[in-house]
């Protein structure tokens, strides 16, 4: 496996200030297959989502480039003891000592304590907080977590399939059936989301497994791509455009033509 990303970040058309950080990290290793994904949509008062932002992709850095270096390089590299190797088999896809979930979720964990540790020694920023949207990859298997109302797709094969759920009260309405997918869009308590980085003492974090395949594309984006342009529409410019720098800028060129209400935020990473 071989992987290949590029991340943009983009203030839109309406808002004065950019809220939205990416993270956008592939091991310059070849052989070992591991790459770091993320996008963080900052919320709160003047600067203060922008901080929530800042914080969340610096300390998911941190944490897991340093696991990627310590633990995950070298046991792709066969350098580590047995009990040490990665093992994608099993429940927990790890071996007892080696857990890629617990370490995704222990750096979820730190971030959402670091943003309220600042929200409690600046007052001034009360009420600060993050989506969170991210990708571990390690060879053929991606770790995907989600906190908020930022996403992830999957694109194969001509589809395109949502990895995520909104931790939003449109996505509960519905999943109760009681909204279609398209009123989402229309909806007008469309940004209320009920969990995100930074506003509670816990998080719980959605976390998934999912097997790539070659040919396979992982977008990451904000809400403000997924708002203005359609699932279909993400689609077409995914299948149309094989160069990742220029599949970005068409997104977020949508997403601007199509009202830029918000920041707009892309990853792409393919898998070939």
């Amino acid at each position: 496996m071989r992987l290949t990303a590029y991340g943009e970040t983009n203030t839109g058309r309406r808002r004065a200030q950019n809220q939205d950080r990416v993270l956008c990290y592939t091991d310059p290793v070849e052989q070992t297959a591991i790459g770091l994904y993320a996008v963080a949509d900052g919320m709160g008062g003047q600067n203060s989502g922008e901080v929530a932002s800042e914080i969340t992709v610096e300390t998911i850095g941190r944490d897991l480039e340093s696991f990627i270096q310590q633990v995950l390089v070298p046991s792709a590299r066969g350098e580590g003891s047995e009990t040490e190797r990665l093992s994608a088999d099993g429940p927990d896809m790890s071996t007892p000592n080696l857990s890629l979930r617990d370490a995704l979720f222990d750096a979820i964990a730190r971030t959402n304590q670091q943003i309220r540790d600042f929200g409690i020694t600046n007052p001034e920023s009360a009420g600060l907080g993050s989506t969170l949207t991210i990708a571990l990859v390690v060879g053929d298997l991606a770790l995907i977590g989600n906190v908020g109302d930022s996403r992830t797709y999957l694109l194969r094969g001509g589809a395109i399939r949502r990895l995520t759920q909104d931790h939003s009260l449109v996505n509960s309405l519905v999943r109760q059936g009681l909204i279609t997918d398209e009123e989402v869009y229309s909806h007008p308590h469309r940004n209320l989301v009920y969990q995100a980085l930074g506003t509670r003492p816990e998080v719980s974090p959605d976390i998934s497994a999912e097997r790539l395949l070659a040919g396979d594309v992982l977008l990451l984006c904000s809400d403000g791509l997924w708002e203005m342009v359609r699932d279909d529409e993400i689609r077409r410019v995914v299948e149309s455009e094989p160069d990742l720098e220029a599949m970005v800028s068409q997104l977020i060129t949508l997403a601007n033509a199509n009202g830029g209400m918000d920041n707009i935020s892309v990853v792409a990473v393919r898998v070939s």
